[in-house]
């Protein structure tokens, strides 16, 4: 599902993101490029001099096109400590739509099936998981295999 921004409406935008992402701490804004571009936050929560227990990382890329901004790939990670729970899309050879998790203590490269995110939706989950303090748990998540990257790429051509 193509998600596209009015060219008219991109940088309100991208600052109401910004806005809303503060609330978790201090946010780190940075807009690269012309015709594609490369929109970084990253935030240190609990922010404000306090000592950093966790980072939310939020990138999207874009294309702009005759209908405006087309978000071509992103990245929303939420980081405590020795974890991390993940969205991601657009990575070139990857399985489009999928998670990362990986509960403390324990690194994994394992994709998990997911769907197509927005910022906000994603950044008010990963809140809502930092602001209960509850650690990262991947049960219930359903792994991918090689099987769903060839069919996921298939579906590409």
């Amino acid at each position: 599902m193509p998600y596209v921004i009015p060219a008219s409406g991109f940088d309100q935008s991208i600052d109401e993101a910004a806005q809303f992402l503060s609330q978790f701490g201090d946010v780190d804004l940075q807009v690269d490029g012309s015709t594609d571009i490369r929109v970084s936050s990253l935030v240190t929560a609990p922010g404000y001099g306090a000592p950093i227990e966790v980072v939310f990382e939020y990138r999207e890329w874009y294309h702009l096109t005759d209908q405006g901004w087309l978000r071509v790939r992103y990245k929303f990670e939420y980081r405590p400590k020795d974890s991390r729970k993940a969205y991601h899309h657009g990575h070139p050879g990857e399985w489009g739509a999928h998670q990362h998790c990986e509960p403390s203590g324990r690194k994994s490269g394992n994709h998990y099936q997911d769907h197509e995110r927005v910022l906000l939706q994603a950044a008010e989950e990963l809140g809502r998981l930092y602001a209960s303090g509850a650690p990262i748990d991947c049960v219930g998540l359903r792994r991918l295999d090689k099987r769903d990257r060839r069919r996921d790429d298939e579906a590409d051509r």
